[in-house]
């Protein structure tokens, strides 16, 4: 019986000790710690888990102004529409379009209404005839022409909206900041350089859907005036990359890519490029 007290008081003692000694480690542990947090350590962060918030400021381009097509929905609307936008062109003093194509889109809107006349004759086919007239009209709208006017918005972005609105285009503005259509990257290798595009990106600024990439073109310039090719890519090859330039000498460089509707040229590199 006195050896079980025995026993029994032990057990007790040798548990208040090993409380003791754990509750002194503990505190011991927490001291180290928080001696080392005012110097900086990082136990402290990895021990109780607090957060570290890095705040970083990234360079974003500025929002594109893009071309819209807004057509009425009646017939004769579409046909009046068409030619107003026709004339807009032609005496436009904000965008110079070539002849061939404004004759192109006079004759386009003239094939549209005398479909659509032939249709209020109620002659027999013209309903179908209309409807592949206004397709061939839309679609040289929506992309050919389009592209035109988009093309000479992105050579001044300052007068881009004006540019727009004077062909009778709506003017649509993407709310997210863009990514850059085009850049130029140096190598490891002297002299060479390689070209990124960013299709998406590139498709996006004239609304084609899908935007499948047919070709590419890259162009340069030692003036940012006068252009000459580099090379083209087929396919939806968007990074090429081209040797032989004499390093520190300067150029402008830009692409064109032709998309399964429509086309569109890229914004020309902001300033001039260093060759590395």
């Amino acid at each position: 019986m006195d050896k079980n007290r025995h026993k029994f008081a032990l057990n007790i003692l040798k548990t208040k000790k090993m409380k003791k000694l754990t509750s002194a480690v503990k505190e011991a542990s927490a001291k180290i710690n928080a001696s080392k947090n005012k110097k900086g350590g990082k136990n402290f962060n990895r021990r109780f888990g607090v957060p570290v918030f890095l705040l970083m400021s990234l360079p974003t381009i500025p929002n594109k102004v893009v071309a819209a097509l807004d057509m009425p929905k009646q017939w004769s609307d579409r046909v009046t529409k068409a030619r107003a936008i026709y004339t807009a062109c032609n005496t436009n003093p904000n965008i110079t379009i070539q002849p061939a194509d404004l004759a192109t889109l006079l004759s386009k809107v003239g094939n549209l209404e005398t479909a659509h006349n032939n249709v209020e004759l109620k002659l027999v086919g013209a309903v179908g005839v209309r409807k592949v007239a206004w397709e061939d009209l839309n679609n040289y709208l929506t992309n050919d022409l389009k592209w035109l006017i988009q093309g000479a918005a992105n050579a001044t972005p300052a007068s881009a909206i004006i540019i727009i609105e004077s062909c009778l285009y709506k003017v649509k503005s993407d709310n997210k900041p863009s990514k850059q259509d085009f850049a130029v990257l140096p190598t490891t290798t002297p002299g060479t350089v390689k070209f990124v595009i960013n299709v998406k990106q590139m498709a996006a600024g004239i609304g084609v859907k899908p935007y499948m990439l047919v070709s590419v073109v890259y162009m340069q310039s030692v003036d940012n005036i006068h252009w000459t090719i580099v090379t083209a890519a087929l396919g939806s090859k968007s990074k090429v990359t081209v040797a032989g330039y004499e390093p520190g000498k300067q150029l402008y460089f830009k692409a064109q890519g032709t998309f399964t509707k429509g086309r569109l040229s890229a914004e020309v590199v902001s300033g001039a490029i260093i060759i590395q």
